[in-house]
Parts: structure tokens; C-alpha cells; sequence
């Protein structure tokens, strides 16, 4: 499965959002609670920023450019490869 071996091969930095339980969303997925191992390290809510991916796949399919919200490598890879444009985006 595509999602496990997403969660296999890479940590993550998740950035609590105002909305969101990120340990009770852990704790209710069955994906996540099994990789529990470190791999997902979880910011403070005083660093928390209100962006979501869905906010930067909508400024791309709109022709903006959030360079500034993303690594560099991140943001090559979406213009080289042409993702979230238009009505198409994934």
C-alpha cells in the first residue's frame, strides 16, 4: 500500500493546528498508531501556522506561487512534475 510505504520510508514534522487533536488523530488510526516509533515529530501549538496542504495546492491550481510555505526541494518537485494545476490537481 502506497501509504505505508510513504510512512515507512520518511519521518514527518507535523505543526498542531487549532482545530485538530493531532494525538487523538494518531490514536484513532491504525496506520498511524503502528509507526509510532518516533517517525512523526509533533510542534508545539505556540508554532502552529493555520496553512494546510490544501492551501498551497490551491494557490498553485490558481497560478500563485507559495514558494515561501514550502522546501525548496518540495517546490521544485511540484513545478518540474506540473502538479496542482488547474482543475485537474490531485
Amino acid at each position: 500500500m502506497l501509504d505505508e510505504q510513504l510512512i515507512r520510508s520518511n519521518k514527518f514534522i507535523i505543526m498542531a493546528r487549532e482545530s485538530v487533536n493531532m494525538l487523538e488523530t494518531i490514536a484513532k488510526s491504525p496506520l498511524l498508531r503502528n509507526y509510532d516509533d518516533g517517525r512523526f515529530q509533533m510542534l508545539d501549538k505556540g508554532l502552529a501556522m493555520e496553512i494546510s496542504s490544501t492551501y498551497i495546492r490551491e494557490e498553485f491550481s490558481r497560478g500563485g506561487e507559495p514558494r515561501y510555505l514550502l522546501p525548496e526541494s518540495c517546490y521544485n518537485y511540484i513545478k518540474e512534475h506540473k502538479l496542482y494545476q488547474g482543475d485537474d490537481s490531485e
